[in-house]
Parts: C-alpha cells; structure tokens; sequence
C-alpha cells in the first residue's frame, strides 16, 4: 500500500478549527514585517498550542533585534501582515519574544521542542539541539508571558468579530 499523505513533520502543520494551516506559511507572513524599518524582528517560529475553542492556534515565538522590544503596535502590525495574507484564522494568538530558537546542527528549527514547552511537557532527549540553552530561557520566557490567551484577548472588544465561512 502507499504511504499516508500528509506532512513528513507533523508539526509544519497545524490544525485550526478544522482548517490545516502551514506553519511555514504563518512564519513567512511575519517575516514580511522585516521590510519595514520600524521592525523590531529578526526571525519567528511558529508552533500550535492547545485551545479549548479552536483545538490549536498558532503561537509565534520571536528573535527581536538587539535592544528592541515587541509593542502593542508591533504586535498589531504582525497580526494585520497575517490576516490580510492567510485570514483570520492563521493569526497568532501570543506572541513571545524569546533570546533564541531551538536549532538542530543543520540550521532546523525543532519545533515539536516549542510545542513541548507550551504544553508543558518534557521536550525529550536535547542530543540534536545545537543549542539547548536556549530552551531554559523560551520556558522563563512561557512563564513570564503568562498562561494562555482567552478567547477575548485574541479579540479585541473595539474590533468586530469576523464571520469566517459562515460561523461567527
């Protein structure tokens, strides 16, 4: 028999309210922001953390340049380069700023280790890491950005709620 269709990594795609959604894609619509001069960003890796809602949604971690910080108006910035390139659906609910993503010796980002820090669970054995420091400070980086977004953080109350394919 042929083998299951699918990704070859199961977390370069993620499942959005029943929508598959590339985290590729995602990490390439924010890497748009680098264009303008106002960017605070240098690299992005995005990963799917649970939702009671929507089962995932994506999370961006970020790699800022040296001495910037991530606003509001950042942060509004890169969820407009979103929406407007993949829809409402492929915009990050969190963004964290992180010192470093995990790497393997092959320049590849690991994201199951990001996946495995939202969760909170044990990210495995650290043997492909190029730098695994870089975990301890993304889990410091979890804890200071606070538990997960509720439904109302991802909306904003001044902004109308979209219908996305007939459902509001």
């Amino acid at each position: 028999p042929p083998p299951p269709r699918g990704p070859r990594h199961p977390d370069a795609v993620i499942t959005v309210g029943g929508n598959r959604i590339g985290t590729e894609e995602i990490e390439n619509a924010l890497l748009r922001d680098r264009d303008s001069d106002a960017s605070p960003l240098l690299n992005v890796a995005v990963s799917g953390l649970d939702d009671a809602i929507l089962g995932t949604v994506p999370c961006a971690f970020l790699v800022l340049k040296r001495e910037a910080t991530l606003g509001m108006k950042d942060e509004a910035r890169l969820r407009s380069l979103v929406k407007a390139r993949l829809g409402p659906l492929a915009v990050p609910a969190r963004f964290i700023a992180v010192p470093a993503l995990p790497e393997t010796y092959s320049g590849k980002y690991l994201r199951r280790m990001l996946r495995a820090l939202l969760a909170g669970t044990d990210t495995g054995d650290r043997g492909s890491v190029r730098n695994p420091e870089c975990l301890d400070a993304i889990a410091d980086a979890l804890r200071q950005s606070g538990g997960p977004p509720l439904l109302a953080d991802r909306t904003p109350s001044s902004e109308p709620v979209e219908t996305v394919r007939g459902y509001s």
